[in-house]
């Protein structure tokens, strides 16, 4: 039967029992609280599966700066990472943030990088605890994270994010706190992660293009960058010159003195053809004894001076090996230019060869420029 003492109540009555409205309120505060949660979380996987797919460290800062907003709302945010050997710190990445991003700092200024983990600072927090890259104002700093990144045990960064005054999303800063410590940390994992593979892809990609000996690249690369570098020379008509150099009677020199004068000899010519090239030029070992430059945008002329600069550089040259005297080393050079002597990157490798056996054959310590007429090219063991 109904309760028929119990007196009705309509709203608005201060004596109605609201205890039910209250428990919805908190239901409904504690499923906002869920559902950011997990939109949150939706987005640091986002993040990660472009971390995962980028090619270069520019591709993982952008998506940090795009997701950043989302990740950590009401949150200004810079992703710093360590330069050695000093150890300095630089801004590569940030958002919601109108400061200068040109701001450096070493390791030794951040309480996070020191311990080897996350610092946070609250609402008006001790000055003593304040980072030395928090500068100090008139007014208490906002609170803020600093979250460390590792690669293969070594501290290579740091994430740090500060919470925005004017954001109605968080109560207090412990509650933005509690929001943002563990995303952060997962995120600090996700980035760090992501730029040790990308430095192992890179190291990996260097060691397949370089020459181990001299440092120079190899014929693998010189084939590829001519290629291109041909199709943009074609497209924007200029010239692209190509100079090979073999380094004269080298047979005789590992015979003489074994391999480890030869290869001392390899390095300091190796050495010597970086000074010769410009940002834009490649200087390659392509083999043995044999070496190329390639030079975008410049004209036959320029590159026969360039190369006849060469040979007298190695041949003033004198080389010391295990107390002996290497003296009467001597190149030889073949130069031929886009689009004067081929159009094609086989082509225009085979037309310098060309000029190199030439100049072998015509005595040795000189310089030839590639000529129209085309000949089968002279066998290496007649030469050397």
């Amino acid at each position: 039967m109904p309760d028929i003492d119990k007196p009705k109540t309509l709203p608005g009555d201060p004596h109605a029992d609201n205890g039910g409205l209250v428990g919805n309120d908190r239901l409904i505060g504690r499923i906002r609280e869920l559902e950011a949660y997990r939109h949150r979380h939706e987005t640091l996987r986002k993040l990660s599966s472009y971390l995962k797919a980028s090619l270069a460290p520019n591709d993982a800062y952008a998506a940090l700066e795009a997701f950043g907003h989302e990740l950590f709302p009401g949150t200004t945010g810079k992703l710093y990472l360590a330069h050695p050997p000093a150890k300095y710190l630089e801004v590569v990445s940030a958002w919601r943030d109108n400061r200068s991003s040109e701001q450096t700092f070493t390791m030794q200024d951040c309480w996070a990088l020191r311990r080897a983990q996350p610092h946070w600072v609250k609402e008006g927090g001790g000055a003593v605890l304040l980072c030395g890259h928090v500068a100090p104002g008139p007014k208490p700093p906002a609170p803020y994270l600093c979250v460390p990144l590792f690669a293969q045990g070594e501290t290579i960064g740091m994430l740090h994010l500060a919470r925005q005054k004017d954001d109605a999303g968080f109560a207090d800063a412990s509650a933005w706190l509690e929001a943002s410590l563990s995303l952060a940390v997962a995120a600090a994992e996700e980035i760090g992660l992501a730029l040790a593979n990308l430095k192992l892809r890179e190291t990996l990609h260097e060691q397949s293009i370089r020459d181990p000996l001299t440092g120079l690249y190899n014929r693998r690369f010189l084939e590829e960058f001519l290629m291109r570098e041909l199709a943009r020379a074609d497209r924007k008509k200029h010239a692209l010159s190509i100079i090979t150099l073999d380094i004269d009677h080298f047979k005789r020199i590992n015979d003489s003195l074994g391999h480890g004068a030869g290869d001392m000899v390899l390095r300091r010519i190796g050495l010597l053809l970086q000074g010769y090239v410009r940002e834009s030029d490649i200087a390659c070992r392509v083999g043995g004894e044999e070496f190329a430059l390639l030079l975008p945008e410049v004209a036959m002329p320029i590159a026969t001076q360039r190369a006849e600069d060469i040979r007298k550089a190695v041949h003033d040259m004198t080389l010391k090996h295990e107390d002996q005297t290497l003296e009467g080393i001597t190149v030889s050079l073949g130069v031929a230019a886009f689009p004067d002597h081929a159009s094609t990157p086989e082509a225009l490798i085979r037309a310098a060869d060309q000029a190199l056996y030439d100049a072998k054959y015509a005595g040795r310590d000189m310089v030839v420029s590639a000529g129209p007429e085309s000949r089968e090219p002279r066998m290496r063991q007649e030469l050397n």
